[in-house]
């Protein structure tokens, strides 16, 4: 079944927010993101975490970038973990990420993580063991892609994948204009066999579930056409 999502639609998705809530009431999230060459996603995404209505957001971030976060993170916390030598999350930050990761309520993992070697083996090592519900992007998206099977221990549903076009065609190993073509059909089936939400972005947004629920987005407009607005 298929659903058209209006700004009407989606204002009655969001629960009231207590009167008596505070910082702890609405959540915690760990969001895994940055690198030497991408700091300015770690602030982009944290941001966007915030202004969506947590209660509590930290940056699971590269050594490397902890000055950069204490001036640029105003309302959010920082949490400096291992790097490689060219600035970005590797092996060595696995079990610190994970150790902190284990009562947060959502993780956030990609933006500007970079494609060393040694991140995509921190992301394909991290994505199986995180409990939470969990958000993959950007980079993050184009590790898993690397090995797509690293989605199939978690449960159904506890994944929400949100790529671009580009990023749905490494995912599922078709070019963009076929993604394009064809995006409820791509969206719907990478849903179902990998068991995880899709979110395609792009003109009429798709969110598609596991179960064959899809909803499409009518509002947006071109002025979204710019990196970071994903």
């Amino acid at each position: 079944m298929t659903e058209h999502t209006t700004l009407q639609t989606a204002a009655r998705l969001l629960p009231p927010r207590p009167d008596d809530g505070h910082k702890g009431t609405f959540g915690h999230v760990f969001l895994l993101a940055g690198s030497r060459r991408y700091p300015g996603a770690m602030r982009l995404a944290c941001e966007g975490a915030g202004r969506s209505g947590a209660g509590l957001v930290t940056a699971g971030i590269p050594q490397t970038l902890i000055g950069v976060a204490a001036v640029t993170l105003l309302e959010c916390m920082g949490l400096a973990l291992p790097d490689t030598a060219t600035g970005a999350l590797g092996r060595d930050a696995i079990e610190p990420a994970m150790t902190f990761a284990q009562d947060k309520d959502s993780v956030v993992m990609g933006p500007g993580l970079g494609a060393d070697d040694e991140t995509l083996d921190f992301v394909l090592a991290c994505v199986p063991r995180i409990a939470a519900p969990l958000v993959l992007d950007a980079d993050g998206l184009n590790l898993v892609a690397k090995n797509v099977l690293c989605l199939i221990p978690r449960p159904t549903g506890s994944t929400i994948v949100t790529p671009h076009p580009g990023e749905m065609a490494r995912l599922t190993g078709l070019s963009t204009k076929e993604v394009q073509s064809q995006r409820e059909t791509v969206a719907a089936s990478f849903a179902k066999t990998h068991r995880v939400i899709v979110v395609l972005k792009g003109f009429e947004t798709i969110v598609a579930h596991p179960d064959g629920r899809m909803a499409i987005n009518t509002t947006g407009n071109s002025g979204m056409g710019t990196g970071g607005t994903g």
